[in-house]
């Protein structure tokens, strides 16, 4: 068995988040921020390429 020091430690750190330090110059803005839009990742990658035909069509139709 763990003497009482060493459990309360474990504890602690089972319990603490892991968060950027201040003094880097990184705040942590993300316990704040909850109003994000939220978007799966495939309606992205559909988006890219849906993007990426339409330049690569107006290219075709359009040249300058």
């Amino acid at each position: 068995m763990l003497p009482k020091s060493r459990s309360k430690v474990r504890r602690r750190k089972e319990k603490r988040e892991i968060r950027p330090l201040s003094s880097a110059g990184l705040i942590s803005f993300y316990e704040e921020f909850e109003g994000r839009i939220k978007v799966k990742p495939h309606v992205i990658i559909a988006m890219a390429v849906l993007f990426t035909l339409v330049v690569v069509l107006l290219r075709f139709l359009i040249p300058l």
